[in-house]
């Protein structure tokens, strides 16, 4: 639940975390856009100060070990919002402990297969706190779902990024994989000269071809500027920008969700199927809303240990 005051200052917003069950302030708190370097943290008083200047159009994100996270959305700059988390069970422990005779080790590199995924970045990166992951595979139906209360730390040493992940919910079953979440990026400090231009190099080749980068792309009309081209799945015919942008604002656009689209990028095939009659909202930096939606084929591959900050540049 989301309450708003009067304005105060442009470029930033301003508001308080507070227990929605007690009303008591909520310190350390983390506010912040998904995957983005920009956040901040509520200070002993509940309070923060958000600089929104960069990421117009997304959503903001306030997190809490120990809370559901709460989104504030259609923000105005200069606003105070009192923001409510709803204090979540412990599901570690209230979890009811299912007897699947699959070994932890086993559930553990299955999930890291799929949310961090395959590649060679994906396999530079290490979970610090995998003690933290509750692991449940039925094998009734083969699938394992995941449950974590505490955020995770993940490093991503081929990038060269701190990832603090809040995983909400993570399923595998048979080849469909859905996760949820929110993230914050840092640069990993630790990097030698020598190691940031291998670096550099490696966060190029996981943009190429990419959501973010086709999303960029498409906002920016460049396409097949960008190597990038788009067809009707169902009919084959090729589509333009103007074909498959629904509407535009000054900070938001929208991809129809009218038909089934095949993207494809230096001969490697992706898919985007639409289970709800929901355009997809993206914006400049190639932030896109990820419901109403799913991929197939070679970007539903890229996982967390392929994803960059919003804030990327080359």
């Amino acid at each position: 639940m989301l309450l708003i005051s009067s304005p105060v200052e442009a470029q930033f917003i301003f508001g308080e975390v507070l227990d929605h069950e007690t009303d008591s302030v909520i310190a350390y708190a983390n506010i912040y856009f998904n995957n983005s370097f920009n956040g901040t943290t509520s200070d002993l008083d509940g309070h923060f100060k958000l600089n929104i200047s960069q990421n117009r159009g997304q959503d903001i994100s306030v997190s809490c070990m120990g809370y559901y996270s709460q989104s504030i959305q259609d923000f105005n700059e200069g606003t105070f919002y009192r923001v409510y988390l709803k204090p979540k069970p412990n599901m570690l422990k209230e979890l009811v402990i299912v007897s699947d005779d699959v070994a932890r080790e086993k559930k553990l590199k299955m999930f890291m297969n799929e949310f961090l995924g395959s590649s060679s970045n994906a396999k530079n990166c290490t979970i610090e706190n995998p003690e933290d992951i509750r692991l449940v595979y039925f094998k009734s139906t083969h699938t394992l779902e995941a449950y974590c209360d505490a955020p995770l730390k993940i490093h991503n040493k081929a990038l060269g990024y701190q990832i603090t992940y809040f995983l909400e919910e993570f399923t595998h079953s048979g080849q469909r994989t859905f996760y949820k979440g929110t993230s914050i990026f840092e640069e990993d400090t630790s990097l030698t000269a020598r190691n940031k231009k291998k670096v550099r190099i490696r966060r190029r080749k996981a943009y190429l071809g990419s959501r973010m980068h086709f999303f960029r792309a498409l906002w920016a009309d460049k396409l097949e500027h960008e190597n990038f081209s788009v067809r009707n799945t169902l009919k084959g015919n090729s589509l333009s920008c103007q074909e498959i942008v629904a509407s535009q604002g000054q900070y938001v656009k929208h991809l129809s969700s009218v038909v089934p689209l095949s993207i494809s990028y230096a001969r490697r095939m992706s898919y985007i199927t639409f289970y709800q009659d929901k355009d997809i909202l993206f914006t400049q930096n190639g932030f896109f809303d990820p419901d109403g939606h799913y991929w197939d084929g070679n970007m539903a591959q890229h996982r967390m240990g392929d994803y960059l900050p919003f804030e990327y540049t080359f």
